[in-house]
């Protein structure tokens, strides 16, 4: 069975049309499924975050939501190989940076509650 499921603000929402088509086409064994995959989504979902950083741009940009961290992992460095194309791309880690326009695009996966855009607070010298 297939839940389309993506996650906004840390909630995760599962698209009810989906969940009607599938009730029509399987019938009961539908709910109990559905109420584990749930389960599972709502548990642990892992995000993809993409920064790019150049001369004119520092945005973050948060991608799908993933199952696991290997999952999120694996489909990062998939976009990753997607720049081995490109001849001024330097690769480091989980970023790429294009010399000619000076612009670094990082990847991360980090668990839904994680936000890499909030500021972690300084901590006080004492």
């Amino acid at each position: 069975m297939l839940i389309h499921a993506w996650v906004t603000n840390g909630l995760t929402r599962i698209d009810q049309s989906t969940i009607e088509i599938h009730n029509r086409t399987e019938g009961k064994k539908v709910g109990a499924r559905m109420k584990r995959s749930c389960l599972v989504g709502l548990m642990a979902v892992w995000v993809m975050w993409i920064r790019t950083e150049g001369p004119t741009v520092d945005d973050w940009t948060q991608m799908s939501g993933f199952i696991s961290e290997a999952q999120c992992t694996s489909n990062m460095k998939e976009k990753l190989d997607v720049w081995r194309q490109f001849k001024d791309a330097k690769f480091t880690g989980n970023s790429v940076t294009f010399s000619e326009n000076k612009t670094t695009v990082s990847y991360m996966c980090l668990p839904d509650n994680e936000d890499p855009r909030k500021a972690k607070a300084p901590k006080k010298v004492k």
